[in-house]
């Protein structure tokens, strides 16, 4: 990662990028913020008497980065207050959207000690980097880019990831799960996101059932692994596995990036092909592209299953039917 920004351009870019509420603070109409000669923030509003809750938050936030900026290195250990105050906050921010140390060291470009090293206070990287540590946790967002940070899964963010599923690595993981959930409730199951609650027992994070539910539905565990540019390994699936011979009848790991030889390998096995379902970044494009209910969903089903010595069946195969089919659109 190229920290290409200059000693007079990293503060204006940095006010300008922050995101307040739904957009950067340099697209917003209604506020303006400056920087007072003291090096405190200053803001004045334009027809709105004050920040909400939420973004008087992010707002001291921004002013205590900036303050911290401008500190000499013993100023900073006069104020490591202020030092600590802002790296809890980072890692607050970081686990509230599921990111481990290495996700972010990974990032910036530097290791796991170093950045807790920065999260408790111990130690401080300068501004430039303090750009990138925000735009690694989605507090910051470069102009004529896309800003991927509401609730709900919507159709803006949806026709985002159509143009180019790449952009999938730009998802949050609480995003990411929405992302999943959405898919298998158009592929025609009730689905329930568990939250954090279950990570600590299982690492399931949603639940999902067959909405016309009959006496072969089965439950699925899901799992999600949104990663920036390495792969799911074999760790993920046997902790799905722990799952088998439980209430849950399949278990779906999906991951936005690939899985590893081993995490395929075991996968792969007779004793746990029956249960688990692994679909990567090719799936994952081929849901954005619409395409549900072909044989690659049901690729683990067998084709045929032998009952007894030399009584073998054929497994008859779901088929999605459409207008097409019935011949609809033939010529009268």
């Amino acid at each position: 990662m190229k920290h290409d920004l200059g000693p007079n351009q990293t503060y204006r870019r940095l006010r300008d990028d922050f995101v307040l509420g739904h957009c950067r603070i340099a697209d917003r109409r209604d506020l303006k913020v400056e920087l007072e000669p003291n090096g405190m923030l200053s803001v004045a509003f334009e027809g709105k008497p004050d920040l909400g809750p939420d973004e008087r938050h992010l707002f001291l936030l921004l002013a205590a980065i900036v303050a911290h900026s401008q500190f000499t290195r013993e100023e900073r250990y006069l104020f490591r207050r202020v030092t600590r105050s802002v790296g809890k906050a980072f890692q607050e921010i970081r686990e509230s959207l599921r990111l481990s140390e290495d996700d972010i060291a990974e990032y910036l470009h530097t290791t796991r000690p170093i950045l807790a090293n920065w999260e408790s206070g111990t130690d401080f990287p300068g501004l430039s980097s303090v750009y990138y540590w925000c735009r690694a946790l989605g507090l910051v967002c470069p102009p004529n880019t896309a800003l991927v940070r509401t609730v709900e899964f919507s159709p803006d963010i949806l026709r985002f990831l159509q143009e180019d599923p790449t952009r999938l690595i730009s998802l949050t993981p609480d995003q990411f799960e929405r992302f999943v959930a959405e898919h298998l409730d158009r592929m025609g199951y009730n689905v329930k996101l568990t939250g954090g609650t279950n990570r600590k027992d299982g690492g399931i994070d949603l639940i999902a059932v067959p909405k016309a539910a009959n006496l072969g539905s089965v439950v699925i565990a899901g799992q999600m692994k949104h990663h920036r540019d390495r792969k799911t390994e074999r760790e993920a699936v046997d902790r799905l596995l722990s799952w088998k011979d439980t209430y849950f009848g399949v278990g779906l790991l999906v991951t936005n990036t690939a899985f590893t030889r081993d995490a395929l390998w075991t996968a792969q096995q007779e004793r746990n092909r029956h249960f688990l379902r692994l679909r990567d970044f090719i799936d994952l494009k081929r849901w954005l592209e619409g395409q549900f209910g072909d044989e690659k969903d049901w690729r683990e089903i067998p084709d045929r299953i032998e009952l007894a010595p030399g009584v073998v069946v054929e497994i008859p195969k779901p088929r999605i039917t459409t207008n097409l089919d019935s011949g609809f659109f033939e010529e009268k």
